[in-house]
């Protein structure tokens, strides 16, 4: 089940130092980290290399109305989603409440499902965690409150096989 804590509390949950060390870093003000996704065009990402098994999706992204969001789940990676600007909601359940929408695609590591009227939601701001493991299908980018947010973030998708 998702993990919603706060960078101050990540390490209760998480302990691979090296995944921490690059969380904290893309929170420290003027980290080569945190100015490298703050210069970010606006609706772009980069895939940044953290070693040979970690990468961050980095993004900068205008939050949208949820009808124009999709349902997603990951069976490879885990997704630690550190917020560091702007309001978003986000909401996620077990994939067990969704029906299949678009099938496995095993070179993006990605499902997508139908909507459904049952999810958990979640305001995620500055300095907010969610982990989402493959049972969590999860939907972002959805405005909060009906107002559009600039949203600046950092996705490690980390290998379920080094979960353990």
């Amino acid at each position: 089940m998702a993990i919603i804590t706060n960078i101050k509390y990540i390490q209760y949950f998480f302990n691979d130092s090296i995944a921490l060390k690059y969380l904290y870093s893309v929170c420290k003000n003027g980290h080569k980290n945190q100015i490298r996704i703050f210069n970010l065009p606006l609706n772009s990402f980069k895939k940044e290399p953290i070693t040979d098994n970690l990468f961050a999706l980095e993004q900068n992204y205008i939050t949208k109305s949820r009808a124009d969001c999709f349902w997603e789940s990951h069976k490879q990676y885990i997704d630690i989603q550190l917020h560091l600007s702007g309001i978003e909601q986000m909401e996620f359940n077990n994939i067990n409440s969704f029906k299949i929408s678009k099938p496995y695609d095993a070179a993006r590591d990605l499902i997508i499902y139908e909507d459904n009227n049952y999810s958990n939601k979640i305001i995620m701001q500055k300095n907010d965690i969610a982990i989402f493991f493959p049972e969590d299908a999860h939907l972002g980018t959805a405005m909060y409150n009906k107002t559009p947010s600039n949203i600046l973030k950092t996705v490690i998708k980390y290998p379920l096989r080094l979960w353990r």
